[in-house]
């Protein structure tokens, strides 16, 4: 394997492994997502959230 493989598998790995909701509440954002009933929720920076 070479270094760029490891590389790339090593960012794969990162990046499967990232909260990028916990990353962006962090920033302030507010999230909006589809539940499992294929609603749509807004997860706000605050913890809050609506259907």
């Amino acid at each position: 394997m070479s270094d760029a493989d490891e590389i790339a598998d090593a960012i794969e790995q990162s990046l499967a492994a990232a909260d990028y909701g916990a990353a962006l509440s962090a920033r302030g954002l507010t999230l909006v997502a589809l539940n499992d009933a294929g609603e749509i929720v807004e997860y706000r920076p605050d913890g809050g959230l609506s259907h």
